[in-house]
């Protein structure tokens, strides 16, 4: 694996791929975002492994050897690369995925609430049930 530094996004996809597929009860996927107001929009996605070593005998082979990928992007076009990796990790960790039927709500739900109602004041309401005696 390569060190803490940002790598390609194909290098990046191809790794997380391998280690999910060799091993993915001792890897990690972490997805990090940042968004501020200035309409930015910043996306960490970052996968370590854990490989132990029992063959040698040294401290830090015993330990075990964490590889780490990380790849960042402020492009927000190219979000859906880093969904449709995501949804491999989860196929791979969590097994297929069930289709689920189409979805009849929106994603974006634009409801009308209705104006509040104007609460009537206290003499109106006596008014109104007086009234409503009288007939």
């Amino acid at each position: 694996m390569v060190g803490n530094g940002n790598v390609s996004w194909e290098r990046f996809e191809e790794q997380t791929k391998l280690d999910f597929v060799g091993d993915p009860l001792n890897s990690r996927f972490f997805l990090k975002t940042r968004a501020t107001a200035k309409k930015d929009v910043k996306v960490v996605a970052r996968v370590s492994r854990v490989s132990l070593h029992v063959a040698n005998a040294s401290p830090r082979s015993v330990a075990g050897r964490v590889g780490v990928v990380k790849y960042t992007t402020t492009d927000t076009t190219n979000l859906f690369r880093l969904t449709r990796l995501l949804r491999f990790v989860l196929q791979e960790v969590l097994g297929p995925m069930k289709t689920l039927p189409p979805s009849t709500t929106p994603l974006s739900p634009t409801q009308n609430y209705p104006d509040a109602p104007v609460l009537a004041s206290q003499t109106d309401k006596k008014k109104k049930e007086g009234e409503e005696v009288k007939m």
